[in-house]
């Protein structure tokens, strides 16, 4: 709880430098950098829940005119009991994202496998993930997901690649003040997210924007997720400070 609590410290005192003029959001015309700082009481992905406690995930990514975006990520857990740090590389064109992401959990093995560089294929704690977005139309807020699995946690009883994919839909409902989210994930069979065709993600977040100063601001958001094929329902609280 203690470096918990110090790593929160730090990452308020940068974010706020930041958001001061310490760093320019914006280093040239042609490139934009954006950070934060989120604090969430549970970290939930594609319906799975990540960790038993509340956790911390610091972002910055940076941005180009041309489409082309870089990201990196963490995810801390209060008790350990779940560590995530993520890297992202993206390309924007049209009503199309591609992405390519590689996930690292060190704790997925009981913080056996702590080495980064390790992507073995029978005991890397990496996820390589490639996925694609796609907005269809204009004035109806669609958006449509299919992510795929390329390495780690992708052997089935066979040792077979099963390249572990995933179907999002998500629709947006946005107001002046709030804006509210409802998707439906499905899993088309046996891999990460479950062992047969299976609804694996669904439910809303309420997301809202506080200002408290002229240039400041703060997202707060509140989940309510539930992952059939699991028999599970989760409802997650996160703020954000940018």
């Amino acid at each position: 709880m203690r470096n918990f609590v110090i790593l929160i410290t730090i990452s308020l005192f940068f974010i706020n430098n930041v958001n001061a003029g310490g760093l320019s959001s914006e280093n040239d015309s042609n490139r934009r950098v954006d950070m934060d700082v989120s604090f969430v009481s549970q970290h939930l992905w594609r319906g799975t829940a990540k960790g038993q406690a509340p956790a911390v995930k610091p972002d910055i990514s940076v941005n180009f005119l041309d489409g082309f975006s870089f990201s990196g990520g963490a995810v801390y857990s209060v008790d350990r009991s779940y560590d995530e740090m993520d890297l992202s590389m993206s390309y924007q064109f049209n009503d199309f994202e591609i992405s390519f992401s590689d996930y690292y959990a060190p704790a997925a093995n009981g913080y056996q496998a702590k080495n980064l560089l390790n992507y073995n294929e029978q005991s890397t704690n990496h996820f390589l993930d490639l996925a694609v977005d796609y907005k269809p139309f204009n004035q109806i807020p669609f958006n449509f997901t299919m992510a795929t699995g390329l390495w780690g946690n992708r052997f089935n009883e066979y040792n077979e690649n099963r390249y572990s994919t995933y179907f999002e839909t998500n629709y947006q409902v946005e107001r002046a003040d709030y804006l509210l989210d409802f998707f439906v994930g499905v899993s088309p069979g046996n891999g990460f997210y479950s062992e047969k065709f299976s609804v694996v993600n669904m439910g809303m977040a309420f997301h809202k924007l506080f200002e408290y100063s002229q240039d400041r601001s703060f997202p707060v958001s509140a989940s309510i997720v539930g992952n059939p094929a699991q028999k599970q329902l989760h409802v997650s609280f996160a703020l954000s400070f940018i």
